[in-house]
């Protein structure tokens, strides 16, 4: 600090030659002030001083010189103090000039740096921003990328097991239509031999019996009856049907007109079974009016009849009538009626 203060006011750097070295004589004597060290010019009172110890006796110069040595150390030690006092004084107007001076230069430069820093706060902030902008905009365009891809992993997940599930319903539908047309046919071929023993039998008897009695009219009214009681009877059936098999109707329809196909294909072969069997009742029919029975039991054990002249003796048919009634191709019956009417 004091090297700074001395060498801003043009005075010596070196520390030896600050130092004070007292007493010395007074015509040499350096006063110091903020201008630095300065000889003290010979005044009158210095002259005169030396007129009187110069002039006076040898007693009188010895006693004055000891009271002007004591005088001298006074007033050298008031000079001294007085030295002191402002080289303190100049040295606290130095160190305050110097502080002032320092403290508007570090204010200045503070507030250089502030401005600075500020200046740099505000650029790394805009560096900062545009760096986290053009982060934000690849995070955003690779979070696109990878949301597309994500959704195009999942679309194709999605459409295999969409495909996977669909051949799953598939065969699972393929399996039911085979079983459903396997007990359809099951039931179907044991309803036919139910209808074709007992409904053979108990119609034929029946329509033997009510055929004696009945005109033409009320064998049509009794088909007709008989046709809307089975229509009935089919149309409850159906409806059943469709309350039990609603839900997989919903997601079989192929699959049911399919099967609808097959049921008509079946119909078909039916209603040709159901020819088959009138055609072969006919031809039984005939059989008997040309064949008469044994004495046994099994009514296949027959001869045939006697002829005269082409006719037979025993019996002879005079008119056979074979009525066949089929209904609906939808019903699962046949109601035969025949009225043989035969003159022994």
């Amino acid at each position: 600090m004091s090297n700074r203060i001395y060498r801003q006011h043009g005075r010596p750097q070196s520390a030896e030659r600050l130092t004070f070295k007292y007493p010395i004589p007074p015509d040499k004597l350096k006063l110091f002030s903020k201008h630095g060290y300065v000889e003290r010019p010979k005044t009158a009172a210095v002259d005169y001083l030396e007129h009187m110890l110069t002039k006076t006796s040898l007693t009188t110069q010895k006693a004055s010189h000891e009271n002007i040595e004591e005088i001298g150390r006074n007033v050298y030690e008031r000079k001294v103090l007085r030295f002191q006092k402002e080289k303190e004084l100049a040295v606290q107007n130095a160190i305050s000039e110097t502080t002032k001076q320092l403290l508007q230069q570090f204010d200045k430069e503070l507030r250089s740096k502030l401005q600075n820093a500020y200046n740099e706060k505000e650029r790394a902030l805009e560096n900062q921003l545009t760096y986290y902008e053009n982060l934000a905009g690849s995070t955003k365009t690779n979070r696109d990328l990878l949301e597309n891809e994500r959704k195009h992993q999942l679309i194709e997940k999605m459409n295999k097991e969409k495909e996977d599930a669909l051949k799953q319903q598939w065969e699972l539908a393929e399996k039911l239509k085979a079983e459903a047309i396997e007990v359809a046919l099951t039931e179907q071929h044991k309803k036919l031999r139910s209808i074709a023993v007992i409904e053979r039998e108990d119609a034929v008897a029946q329509a033997l019996r009510v055929a004696k009695k009945q005109s033409t009219t009320k064998v049509e009214k009794e088909v007709t009856d008989t046709q809307s009681y089975c229509k009935k009877i089919t149309d409850e059936m159906l409806e059943k049907q469709k309350r039990l098999h609603q839900v997989e109707i919903r997601h079989l329809n192929e699959r049911i007109a399919q099967l609808t196909q097959e049921s008509r294909r079946f119909h078909h072969n039916e209603k040709t079974a159901q020819k088959d069997y009138v055609d072969i009742e006919s031809d039984y029919s005939k059989f008997l009016d040309l064949t008469e029975t044994t004495p046994c039991h099994s009514d296949y054990l027959i001869t045939p009849r006697k002829h005269l002249h082409g006719i037979g003796t025993g019996r002879l048919s005079k008119e056979t009538q074979t009525n066949l009634i089929a209904l609906e191709q939808d019903t699962r019956t046949v109601q035969t009626d025949i009225q043989i009417c035969a003159i022994r």
